[in-house]
């Protein structure tokens, strides 16, 4: 009996291996290149669109947060909704920062629309130094909740932000 049960679970195995394949598939999808900044200063920046702006964005999947500098906030602030009052304290790689505001925004990658919440960050000295090496104004981070929610990656390989999507054939 032990014998008939291993061959039995075995042959179900064969079954469900042979089947998935056939149920769903994933697509790589990629949203947008990063290979000309990464190559000049090895951080993946992309231009995006944000409440109607196109903008240069840093991608940090390291960051817990994502962040809207401040100057730019300013200028366009017609764009986006009114912020929300937040108090949350957080640490970069060069410096601490005081997160006041947040304010949640639309994202256009293409024809994909993705949604996060911003915390807007006054006095980001790294952004200055990397502005005038690459000269572009970078509006801010993107960060991991983004990825997170949306499952994008970083495709180092192809210098892309992509997005997984499961798809049934």
């Amino acid at each position: 009996m032990p014998v008939s049960v291993s061959i039995l679970s075995i042959l179900c195995l064969i079954i469900v291996l042979l089947l998935i394949p056939h149920i769903t598939r994933t697509n790589r999808k990629g949203l947008a290149s990063f290979k000309k900044y990464y190559k000049k200063a090895g951080i993946p920046i992309i231009q995006i669109n944000i409440q109607g702006k196109d903008c240069f964005m840093i991608l940090d999947t390291g960051s817990a947060i994502s962040i809207v500098n401040e100057s730019f906030f300013k200028k366009h602030k017609n764009n986006f909704p009114n912020p929300q009052n937040t108090h949350l304290e957080t640490h970069g790689a060069t410096e601490a920062f005081n997160l006041n505001l947040s304010v949640n925004c639309s994202l256009y990658l293409k024809d994909t629309v993705l949604f996060t919440e911003f915390h807007i960050s006054e006095g980001m000295t790294f952004f200055e130094a990397l502005e005038n090496q690459l000269g572009i104004e970078i509006a801010g981070i993107l960060g991991s909740p983004l990825f997170d929610d949306y499952g994008l990656i970083l495709d180092y390989d192809n210098y892309k932000l992509s997005r997984y999507e499961v798809l049934s054939k």
